[in-house]
């Protein structure tokens, strides 16, 4: 456990969760539990920084902690919402995604048929605003978990504390006794960048703050900046970062403060997917070199040059869904992550290609070219009468015009103006293998050579997304040994 520095304010540095919490006064706004204002809530951050709590009370009936099945639809429960106060009246609460699991029972008194009961609590996101503080929020810091990445933050903090201490003793002390204590610290720890009509800091949180088994970060908005962007540019922003960076950002919540930097609104929520320690301990693979100690303001530089086209192409080319299967493949095994990771370029592939109108899906048009063969679709529908795969034969002659998935990557490269290489070509076959072949009887020899090829493949999807991005930099090259720089029109070579 790192020394935490006397200078540090907590609330400032990471979210907050205060030990031993209860929340009570409780109301269940869906009503989809019979349980009354008196249960307690309780909850914290397991050991994967996944949020775990637990509800507990008293009842006259177990039936009272199972769903009102009038108010379930389906075959799905649905979730519900509460609302609560702290025992010490500072903090209002909202929970989030409530589904009441394990439930342990006591019985509490025979003659008031009264059964005490304490059940775990399934939630989604939960809620905590400042009774004290009705201010409007200004700043909002967003928490983040991230595997270890070398970034080279290009500008510094200083934190500093100043108290004093007066000590005056009645009938003995002619003047009252002063002592000044300061603390103070500095370092490289984030970075600037233009976005828009505003601006927003993407910083690293110091080591004595969140698990030191991730690498943990903030994006800091203010609205004296410009103004605070909207939660989908501001999901956008945390993609980038994370595309830049080399690893998956995974929101773990938010705060928000008023102008004089004071807690309005704590939010918790879950890191996206499982074994999160695992992926924040996943090795980073940045696109391009930033930790180059010699060039500090770079990874700032580069962060400012790609987020206006990525903002513009985001929703226009599907780069949202795009990053979201390159990060599925990255942390899918051996054998499953190529097939993903072709599956978003081939994504990418068919959103720019739609996007161009001087470039087709098909040789001819599937409405034309169902025109011009339906007196011999007709032919077939008589001829293959009684054959029970008639409809998926005559539905492949219809998609005989299209183009296949190969032909439509070369005209993408053609679109983007991309060089490719003998081994990007042979990353691209290889997925057609590893979606197929069974990896039972797979020799150490073949598995150094997929990792290799995989990284090939990574770094060919680097190089389509920086080029859809108009990046004319250095890329890095993770299949050759030493992870060489080299310019964004230069192939992998053999």
């Amino acid at each position: 456990m790192s020394k935490k520095y006397d200078y540090f304010q907590d609330y400032l540095e990471w979210e907050i969760l205060e030990p031993e919490q209860e929340i009570t006064n409780l109301t269940f706004e869906k009503g989809l539990y019979n349980l009354g204002k008196e249960c307690i809530i309780k909850y914290s951050r397991n050991g994967h920084y996944k949020i775990v709590a637990s509800i507990s009370g008293i009842t006259s009936d177990p039936v009272n902690l199972e769903p009102n099945i009038e108010k379930i639809k389906g075959t799905f429960y649905p979730n519900e919402t509460i609302t609560g106060i702290s025992r010490d009246g500072l903090f209002t609460y909202k929970f989030y995604g409530i589904v009441l699991g394990d439930t342990k029972y006591n019985l509490i008194s025979i003659e008031n048929q009264t059964i005490g009961f304490h059940a775990d609590l399934m939630i989604d996101r939960i809620e905590k605003t400042y009774t004290r503080n009705s201010s409007n929020a200004t700043i909002i810091q967003e928490w983040y978990l991230s595997g270890k990445a070398k970034v080279n933050f290009p500008r510094s903090t200083t934190r500093s504390v100043d108290r004093s201490f007066k000590r005056s003793r009645g009938g003995i002390d002619s003047t009252e006794e002063f002592s000044l204590i300061k603390s103070s610290g500095s370092g490289r720890d984030y970075l600037l960048v233009q976005f828009q009509d505003t601006s927003f800091i993407v910083s690293e949180v110091p080591k004595e703050y969140g698990p030191d088994w991730s690498f943990n970060l903030s994006i800091e908005y203010r609205e004296s900046f410009g103004r605070i962007p909207n939660e989908e540019e501001r999901e956008a922003i945390s993609e980038l970062v994370s595309f830049t960076f080399g690893n998956h950002l995974l929101k773990i919540g938010q705060t928000s403060y008023d102008s004089n930097s004071s807690l309005v609104i704590q939010e918790y929520q879950n890191p996206w997917g499982d074994n999160i320690v695992s992926k924040c301990q996943s090795p980073a693979f940045p696109p391009i070199e930033i930790d180059n100690y010699k060039d500090w303001g770079r990874v700032e530089l580069l962060i400012n040059e790609l987020l206006p086209n990525f903002i513009k192409q985001r929703e226009q080319l599907k780069l949202k869904d795009v990053l979201w299967k390159y990060w599925l493949a990255k942390y899918s095994t051996l054998g499953t992550n190529l097939p993903i990771l072709s599956s978003a370029i081939e994504t990418l592939t068919d959103e720019v290609i739609s996007n161009h109108p001087a470039k087709k899906h098909y040789y001819i048009e599937y409405q034309e070219f169902s025109s011009l063969i339906s007196d011999e679709l007709l032919s077939f529908d008589k001829k293959l009468e009684g054959n029970i795969h008639k409809d998926k034969i005559i539905s492949k002659i219809k998609g005989a015009s299209q183009r296949g998935s190969n032909e439509k990557l070369e005209m993408m490269f053609d679109i983007i103006n991309l060089p490719i290489g003998e081994i990007e070509r042979k990353a691209i076959k290889a997925r057609n293998k590893m979606a197929h072949a069974s990896l039972g009887d797979i020799t150490d020899s073949e598995i150094i050579e997929t990792i290799r090829i995989t990284r090939a493949y990574e770094t060919l999807f680097h190089r389509v997304f920086l080029k859809i991005l108009s990046y004319k930099g250095k890329y890095i090259d993770y299949y050759t040994l030493g992870h060489p720089n080299r310019n964004i029109d230069e192939p992998i070579p053999k």
